[in-house]
């Protein structure tokens, strides 16, 4: 769907960088035919020499993908319930990414709607706002975990629309360790 997609070399940087870099951007996935999806509107950072990070305690089959190339999907199971979709950063072999915790939803409204079971009148701003909603409207699962969001991908990242230069941060949400680090990014876009 996207006309361009973000290079590689654009995940190469520390999470908390990319973290903010990805504002603004635009993630869209493929379900069948049509594409779903919106501008990222909330993200979080996570390190390797991070307590609440998947990666402090090393590398593990589980979370192998944050430790691969820079814009590595990383999607993982969380409650047992709900998926979660993180994008790995950094140098390859370091364990670092960013968790995609919000979009502001744009195209294929109707087909997310659907799969969150989320019918009008209820606020588009209830679809998308938390990381397992996300993953739930954009019908994101465990088959695209290790994947790259190229232009031959089901799942894709572009660059966004207009520069964000105004975005708040603060504490991430639901660890109970490093919650000190002001590593969660908000913006609120002008469309």
């Amino acid at each position: 769907m996207l006309d361009q997609v973000l290079p590689a070399a654009f995940y190469e940087r520390p999470a908390p960088e990319l973290a903010v870099a990805l504002l603004g951007c635009t993630l869209v996935r493929r379900i069948g035919e049509r594409w779903v999806g919106g501008i990222i509107t909330e993200t979080e950072a996570y390190t390797e020499d991070d307590e609440a990070s998947h990666s402090f305690r090393g590398q593990t089959q589980r979370n192998a993908a944050m430790f691969q190339k820079a814009g590595t999907l990383y999607v993982y199971r969380i409650y047992g319930i709900h998926f979660c979709l993180n994008i790995s950063s950094g140098d390859e072999g370091q364990g670092e990414a960013v968790l995609i915790r919000s979009i502001q939803p744009l195209w294929g409204i109707d087909i997310m709607r659907q799969l969150r079971k989320w019918p009008e009148p209820k606020p588009l701003r209830g679809l998308c706002n938390g990381p397992g909603k996300l993953a739930q409207a954009m019908d994101i699962h465990l088959s695209l975990n290790g994947g790259f969001p190229d232009q031959k991908s089901e799942l894709q990242l572009g660059p966004p629309s207009q520069a964000v230069t105004k975005y708040s941060h603060g504490p991430r949400v639901g660890i109970t360790k490093n919650v000190d680090r002001p590593w969660r990014f908000q913006f609120s876009p002008d469309l």
